[in-house]
Order: structure tokens, then sequence, then C-alpha cells
């Protein structure tokens, strides 16, 4: 497109990104709609150590190979997100926090349960490897409601003391 003699971009309105959506048929159990270019969540495993009601990763797969993983850290800079299933519960977790925050990804986030915080030591292993921010889902504040949306029994009073942990080690700045 030329405006008075010099070349401009075509004009961009709210939907110019659709385009590059990828429309996911009826035979996945994934989201109607998805942006493989833009997305820069990883997904580490399709496992969980609960089993919450309101879970977006149910009958997902979303899994990534090394290379897509490898290949999503190297072009998005700005922040990486390390999704499940339940992240923690991959082995190869600390080694890719590492490998983005080596690789200049400004922030590395962590969306979890936060279940396997009861070893602190695993905290202590994700802030040495580079681990910017926690993201813990925590979804009631009272042990049978905790209980009734995680179908889970008795788990709660565990799930406080993990994030107490968290706490412990990490503080507020994580």
């Amino acid at each position: 497109m030329e405006k008075d003699g010099l070349k401009t971009s075509a004009p961009r309105g709210p939907l110019e990104h659709v385009e590059r959506c990828v429309p996911l048929g009826p035979q996945t159990a994934k989201s109607d709609w998805y942006y493989p270019d833009m997305d820069p969540n990883i997904y580490l495993n399709n496992r969980c150590n609960i089993d919450c009601v309101f879970c977006s990763s149910v009958n997902e797969d979303r899994l990534h190979t090394d290379e897509e993983i490898r290949a999503r850290i190297l072009s998005h800079k700005h922040t990486i997100s390390f999704e499940g299933g339940e992240p923690t519960l991959s082995p190869d977790l600390v080694r890719w926090v590492r490998f983005a925050k080596d690789n200049g990804v400004r922030e590395t986030v962590l969306c979890t349960n936060g279940a396997v915080f009861e070893n602190r030591k695993r905290i202590d292993e994700l802030l040495v490897a580079g681990l910017d921010v926690f993201n813990v889902n925590f979804p009631a504040h009272i042990d049978r409601l905790y209980d009734a949306i995680t179908q889970t029994s008795g788990y709660f009073s565990r799930r406080v003391g993990a994030v107490k942990n968290l706490i412990d080690i990490a503080g507020g700045s994580k």
C-alpha cells in the first residue's frame, strides 16, 4: 500500500491476528483456536497429582517435544511459562528453567498446584535454576471446599504447609 509516494503496511485492525490462527477440528480435544507462534507456554507433561474439577488441561494433548521446547524458549525472550498437567512432576523442569535463563529469557513462570513444595529441596532447585515466578493455584480457603474442588481427601493441611515452605524459602519476592 502506498500513501503520498511512501510504502506503508496494510492497515491493522483488531482482528489482524486472525490469519495466524490455526483452527483445530472437532476431532481434537483442543480449543477451537490456538496461536502456536504466539504461545509462550511450555507444556512439560500431561500428568497431575490432583484432579481439580476446573482443570483446563483435562483431555488436552499439548505436550511439547524437546525440540519444540528449545525453539519456544529461543523465540520468546520476554516470558516463558512452564505448565502441564503439573509441571513439577516433570524430571526436566529444572533443566528447562536453567536453559531459559541461560538463553536470555527475562522471566520464567511456573504454573503449579504447589504440592511438591512439601519438599523444600524442590524450591531451592528451582530458585538456583533461575525461576522468577511461582504461580500457585490454591483453589479454596477451607479444607472441605478444597477437597471438593480438587477431588482429594484430607490434603488441605499438607498444601498449606507446602505454600508456607514456598513463602519461607522464596519469600514474597517470587
